[in-house]
């Protein structure tokens, strides 16, 4: 299972043949959070525009109530 400090992950949501989604507690305040990441160890540059594309949106909708703010960059 993945292990990512500062998480509990909980378990798989789904698998698609590019990405996994998993359901995750960050430990800091116990608040659920999903965590999505690539299923090959080194995503290809399509991939890796798609992550940074979605990253994009999120830092947009930061304020919106549910969207957790991210400070890590892809």
């Amino acid at each position: 299972m993945l292990d990512i400090p500062g998480y509990r992950v909980l378990g798989t949501i789904r698998a698609t043949g590019s990405s996994v989604l998993f359901q995750a507690v960050r430990e800091a305040d116990g608040l659920p959070v999903i965590i999505k990441t690539p299923m090959a160890p080194t995503p290809g540059a399509s991939e890796r525009e798609r992550y940074r594309r979605e990253f994009g949106i999120l830092q947009r909708l930061q304020d919106v109530h549910g969207v957790l703010h991210s400070s890590h960059h892809a």
